[in-house]
């Protein structure tokens, strides 16, 4: 089991508080198809990016893969999502290297996925662990040479996961935090001068 550091935990909190605090008062958390959370912590030269999604908008499924066709949606989503250079782009100035990544993308091994024979005969609203949902938690820590150049992050989530219409970004940046809205429209999430 792999040990998450403070900061992780942190942007698990601030995620937890986006989803909070979305205009749709959304009953289940992150689990909304077609909309993600994402927030985003720079402390000095490191800059952390995490990411919750209902699995659908990665995949297209919340279960385990049952053909072809969905087992490339999976192999192309788990690809995506080890290589945070590819789904976040900085300013080129500031000169950032992804340096670490995690998600917790269901590789099928050992997971649970009986969910579909008992889903129509929970009651609507039961919080029952067996829940038919899927969420996604992703973690990137990205190193950046020259911090101070650092002024934006391209967001290019929504070129690989083609479900996504509406990012909710939130971004913490010392004592300064920022939220703001994005779509496939509108990739650029711009950052607080430190």
């Amino acid at each position: 089991m792999k040990l998450f550091p403070p900061r992780t935990v942190a942007l698990t909190a601030l995620l937890g508080l986006a989803s909070l605090t979305t205009a749709h008062g959304q009953e289940h958390g992150a689990h909304v198809h077609g909309e993600a959370n994402i927030s985003v912590v720079i402390e000095e030269e490191t800059v952390s990016v995490s990411v919750m999604s209902a699995m659908y908008n990665i995949t297209g499924f919340e279960r385990a893969p049952e053909n072809e066709e969905e087992e490339a949606a999976f192999a192309a989503a788990l690809a995506a999502l080890g290589d945070g250079a590819q789904l976040f782009g900085f300013s080129a100035a500031a000169e950032c290297v992804a340096t670490d990544s995690s998600h917790s993308l269901p590789t099928g091994e050992g997971d649970h996925d009986d969910h579909d024979e008992h889903e129509e005969s929970e009651p609507e609203g039961d919080d029952h662990h067996h829940s038919p949902y899927r969420d996604l938690v992703a973690d990137y820590v990205f190193t950046c040479a020259q911090p101070s150049e650092l002024d934006s992050v391209e967001v290019l989530i929504f070129s690989h996961f083609a479900n996504l219409e509406k990012v909710d970004a939130v971004v913490l940046a010392g004592a300064t935090q920022v939220a703001q809205e994005l779509t496939p429209d509108k990739t650029r999430l711009d950052l607080p001068n430190s």
